[in-house]
């Protein structure tokens, strides 16, 4: 039990104070690396979904790594895509969920299409018509397509 002045503030014994000085000291460089960025109508896609996903123009740079992960994955899957289809597609999948009582969140619905896309068919899928039937399997109750194991 840690001591009290008569004001009631605690009092800080060398032993504590150590340890506070101690745990900021270590924990400091973790919250130093990753970095908030700021997301604008000029920054990449991936930045950009982050921020949808937050819900702020403030984002990690983790979230937006890992954004940019998801898309290399999709991207490489659906080749016949530009980066911005993918994230479109992405982004009116999870409305599609959402509309259907499917809360989840963003990259939720990101990690059931990435994986229902085979990785020996990258690039030779129509992803439009593989996004549909996840969203139409996903809705209806029916077992998710697992052709993939995506590491997000």
């Amino acid at each position: 039990m840690m001591k009290s002045s008569c004001t009631s503030a605690p009092i800080f014994t060398p032993f504590s104070l150590f340890t506070t000085v101690l745990l900021l000291l270590l924990l400091t460089p973790a919250l130093l690396a990753d970095k908030v960025i700021v997301v604008r109508s000029s920054s990449p896609t991936h930045a950009k979904l982050a921020s949808i996903e937050d819900g702020s123009q403030m984002v990690h740079q983790s979230d937006i790594d890992t954004w940019k992960t998801i898309l290399d994955r999709l991207s490489g899957k659906c080749s016949q895509d530009t980066r911005k289809k993918v994230a479109n597609l992405i982004l009116t999948s999870h409305k599609l969920l959402k509309d259907r009582g499917k809360d989840m969140k963003l990259r939720d619905a990101a990690r059931i299409l990435d994986e229902s896309i085979p990785p020996e068919g990258s690039g030779l899928l129509d992803c439009h018509t593989l996004f549909s039937t996840a969203v139409t399997r996903e809705v209806t109750g029916q077992y998710r397509l697992k052709k993939d194991k995506a590491p997000y």
